[in-house]
């Protein structure tokens, strides 16, 4: 079964940082939201649409430093997967297509994601 994969050449709000901005204006929150969900359907369009059925997600976060939680860093999973639903070439982000999601995180001079959708055998 083929799997898709692309990077993320660019950096990902953490959730103190998307809160920080919620609490100060909720509408450039929702710009935020909308910019960075923008930036990972344009990420997406290197892998061709994938068939409807259920995927596995493996995300391997590239980071520049250890001061941000884990956690902290996952939040980015949110734009990631609305990204490639709003790409066209995942049909939907909800549970009937995307099953697990596995992040793994390590540190180095530069940031980026890898994200790999595997799909499920049936």
């Amino acid at each position: 079964m083929e799997q898709y994969e692309f990077i993320i050449l660019s950096k990902l709000p953490t959730l103190n940082e998307y809160i920080a901005i919620e609490r100060g204006n909720k509408f450039y929150a929702a710009k935020m939201k909308a910019e960075f969900t923008d930036l990972c359907a344009k990420y997406f369009l290197v892998c061709p649409k994938m068939p409807k059925q259920l995927y596995d997600v493996d995300i391997y976060w590239t980071v520049e430093n250890d001061k941000t939680d884990a956690d902290n860093v996952f939040f980015g999973v949110k734009f990631i997967l609305d990204g490639a639903k709003r790409s066209g070439r995942l049909a939907d982000d909800n549970r009937k297509n995307i099953r697990h999601i596995h992040n793994y995180i390590e540190t180095a001079k530069s940031y980026e994601v890898r994200v790999i959708f595997k799909p499920v055998k049936q």
